[in-house]
């Protein structure tokens, strides 16, 4: 059997009164598993966040979608937000891989105007690993 609204009630007002009480004895109190007691609250804003009304609300969207509904629409959000980060990652070494190069040219385009010859390959080296560095971040397969 679910935790009802007024036991999660209770339980908001248990956590508010007595902030040393542990979960286990809020659990006892409430004649509750500590691990029910526990994962409410774990799930539903810790100790500090806890929201009864709101919790009671989660677990009816639970109850009413399935819990595994619910685990796959936060894998998604989860991997939405990796391909997100990967993506900005990614783009944020190409324009720094771009910087580089511009800046090789610029010295390049130097030596060249004033005939210093003495680093020209090795300029030349560096621009061409670069601009293939460059071309693998921008396709990766």
């Amino acid at each position: 059997m679910s935790i009802t609204l007024d036991e999660r009630k209770e339980l908001r007002r248990l956590l508010d009164k007595y902030p040393d009480l542990s979960l286990t004895k809020i659990a006892e109190r409430l004649k509750r598993s500590k691990n029910s007691i526990v994962t409410e609250v774990r799930i539903n804003g810790g100790r500090e966040g806890y929201d009864a009304a709101k919790a009671d609300e989660r677990a009816v969207r639970v109850q009413k979608e399935g819990r595994e509904s619910m685990m796959i629409k936060n894998r998604k959000a989860v991997l939405d937000l990796e391909t997100k980060y990967s993506h900005r990652h990614l783009q944020q070494e190409l324009n720094l891989q771009k910087m580089e190069i511009q800046k090789l040219r610029e010295q390049l385009e130097f030596c060249t105007a004033h005939q210093s010859h003495q680093n020209y390959l090795s300029f030349i080296k560096r621009l061409k690993t670069l601009e293939n560095k460059v071309k693998k971040l921008k396709n990766p397969l």
